[in-house]
């Protein structure tokens, strides 16, 4: 099977490159600038470097069980291959995820990866890669409903408070409702358009059809969630940061559900901003936010430099036989 010819660059392609770019250079020079680089520098040469290594090994931690979640949802899907070639492919795509808006650039380089290879091609090699995104996404709304009452009480009960909650339950209603239909509707089957974009709402309710699958879901999908709350509070030990583990539970996923909009490159200047606005709702200095988020990245930065390494050094077969029949 050759490999698909590179599409040319559109105008509007282009265009929202660029969009997104300036979005997280305007974040990221604001950001900086609640900064106190005196400061900056003094925390940096006091890093504590034992809990910034749990830190960035919590990182590697996280890309490996997030690759056996993805062999999981792909062997549901028929896609049959072993943990290190998922591994290999997540590390790698790690990478290209800091050179595009949000995880964009990492999730065209697993479907490639896969279609490239797979006797099912580019449809399945898509809706793998949606399913796999839309049950993570699952995943971070259900943590964040768990930690609910946790936020009511570190925040208050405002705007901001029943601002999260319709989103969240807003969020987890949509997926539900189609994890539950999973089929495609008003007798259009007929339709190849209708039949395409239901195809991951049909896989997602095979994936999630069985008890116990669903359950094995949820429950790694949240736990490699909740390590990005391991992680930051490492972080913030490491660079004398003040956070406690409750504020940790309840500001960190959803800065990292906010990180997540296609509007900047990799969320950087997304993240930082969410972290602003989250830390200034329990009083805490910008230049704290700011500190403990540019660090998260970098840490996140340095796992995809690994995952460029691995690019380099052990290259996916162009051909693989493993779909099952």
């Amino acid at each position: 099977m050759t490999e698909p010819a590179s599409k040319p660059l559109t105008p509007r392609a282009v265009a929202g490159a660029v969009l997104q770019f300036s979005v997280s250079v305007v974040l990221i020079v604001w950001a900086i600038g609640q900064l106190d680089l005196s400061s900056l520098a003094s925390r940096l040469a006091n890093l504590g470097w034992v809990p910034a290594s749990l830190a960035f090994l919590s990182v590697l931690v996280q890309a490996a069980a997030a690759a056996w979640r993805w062999q999981r949802i792909n062997g549901r899907l028929g896609i049959v291959q072993g943990y290190f070639w998922h591994w290999r492919i997540v590390m790698v795509s790690a990478f290209f995820a800091q050179l595009l808006p949000s995880t964009l650039g990492g999730d065209a380089y697993r479907i490639w990866t896969v279609a490239r290879g797979s006797a099912r091609g580019f449809s399945a090699a898509l809706v793998s890669v949606i399913c796999d995104r839309a049950i993570g996404l699952a995943c971070i709304l259900a943590l964040i409903a768990l930690t609910l009452p946790l936020t009511a009480w570190t925040i208050g009960a405002g705007e901001a408070f029943w601002s999260l909650l319709t989103l969240v339950l807003g969020g987890l209603a949509v997926f539900g409702s189609l994890v539950a239909y999973g089929q495609v509707p008003f007798g259009l089957s007929w339709l190849r358009i209708a039949d395409a974009m239901m195809a991951p709402a049909v896989a997602l309710k095979r994936i999630l059809a069985a008890p116990r699958e669903f359950a094995v879901q949820l429950v790694t999908g949240v736990l490699i969630h909740a390590v990005s709350i391991v992680a930051m509070l490492l972080i913030a030990l490491a660079v004398a940061v003040p956070l406690n583990p409750v504020e940790a539970i309840t500001l960190v996923p959803p800065v990292i559900l906010f990180s997540m909009l296609p509007i900047s490159v990799a969320g950087w200047g997304l993240r930082e901003g969410a972290m602003v606005a989250a830390f200034a709702m329990i009083g805490r200095p910008a230049a704290d936010a700011v500190l403990l988020s540019v660090t998260f990245g970098l840490f996140y930065f340095g796992a995809g430099l690994i995952g460029g390494a691995i690019w380099g050094l052990l290259r996916v077969p162009a051909r693989w036989t493993g779909d099952a029949v």
